[in-house]
């Protein structure tokens, strides 16, 4: 495992950038921290870590400073910027920054990255993406993607292959009337039945190519679509969301990483009938849940954090 320390003086981005370092199962997060001054200061006392992932605009010390004192301080750290300010961009590299990250992180971004650690660090037995059990994820919150183990892939599906393919993720079962009604109710029955087939088989084949052959299976007249080993970011929202009832401390955290997951509207960039409903009701939870997170903060006194959440909240959605 990669020893990582994050510092960010915004807990929300803070919070952001953990989950997302620690849900690739490469990194461990020994220290996260909003003053620079308390982590060098614990680092002094002696954390140790293999890389430091921090911000560059903070009060009192920035990550320039900070990088320096840590490079010092420490037999051997690998320092990470993730910054909304490209003007550093050389100042960082002085240091010997591995990599200068921008502002709003992109999560697809941080793979190449753990990867370069692995071999600085000579962990790549533990960190190569190639060695570790496949993991498909789909984006479809704001625009569609495809990854696998965090590194994204274009993936040659046909339109309504792709299409049935979120569609039985999402229900993970349906029967061949239900798909036929939802996805080909402009064609006549035969030729409907026969798409249906056809694209059954694309699913498939592709699935096969990126080794989930046994992720589709039809048993008594119903379509299953394993979820073991493939991830959908709306499913893996909605039963973030549905565990928590009342934001307190002990869950905050985990509300917020929840939080961040949702990163735009359902399916944006396409235009299935079917998708409707399900698009207004993510987006309504999404508000709801943001809401919630938003009051916690405040009846916390923690007011920058609140407005953090309710501005993002309106930037995604657009109220």
């Amino acid at each position: 495992m990669i020893r990582a320390i994050v510092v960010d003086d915004e807990p929300i981005a803070m919070e952001f950038l953990c989950f997302h370092l620690m849900r690739t199962g490469l990194v461990e997060i020994v220290g996260r921290f909003i003053s620079p001054t308390k982590a060098l200061k614990e680092v002094n006392n002696g954390l140790v870590a293999d890389v430091a992932f921090l911000d560059i605009d903070m009060p009192h010390m920035t990550g320039l400073e900070l990088a320096a004192a840590l490079l010092s301080a420490l037999e051997q750290i690998e320092i990470v910027f993730v910054t909304a300010h490209n003007q550093f961009v050389i100042e960082a590299f002085e240091l010997n920054a591995i990599s200068y990250l921008m502002k709003p992180l992109e999560p697809g971004k941080l793979a190449p990255v753990l990867e370069r650690l692995g071999r600085l660090l000579g962990k790549n037995s533990d960190t190569s993406v190639t060695r570790r059990r496949k993991i498909l994820e789909i984006k479809t919150f704001g625009y569609t993607a495809y990854s696998i183990n965090g590194v994204e892939q274009s993936i040659a599906w046909t339109p309504k292959a792709e299409e049935l393919l979120i569609y039985l993720l999402y229900n993970q079962t349906a029967s061949k009337q239900q798909i036929i009604a939802d996805l080909f109710a402009d064609q006549e029955d035969d030729k409907a039945e026969k798409l249906l087939q056809l694209n059954i088989y694309y699913v498939k084949k592709e699935l096969m190519n990126y080794g989930f052959a046994s992720a589709l299976a039809i048993a008594d007249g119903e379509y299953k679509l394993s979820s073991a080993g493939i991830k959908l970011d709306c499913r893996n929202f909605v039963e973030a969301v549905d565990r928590f009832g009342v934001i307190d401390p002990d869950n905050v955290e985990q509300a917020v990483q929840a939080f961040y997951t949702y990163t735009g509207q359902f399916l944006a960039d396409k235009h299935y009938p079917w998708a409707r409903k399900i698009k207004l009701a993510l987006e309504n939870q999404y508000r709801q849940f943001s809401k919630s997170i938003a009051e916690y903060f405040s009846a916390s006194n923690d007011s920058r954090a609140a407005v953090g959440i309710t501005q993002r909240t309106t930037e995604i959605t657009g109220q």
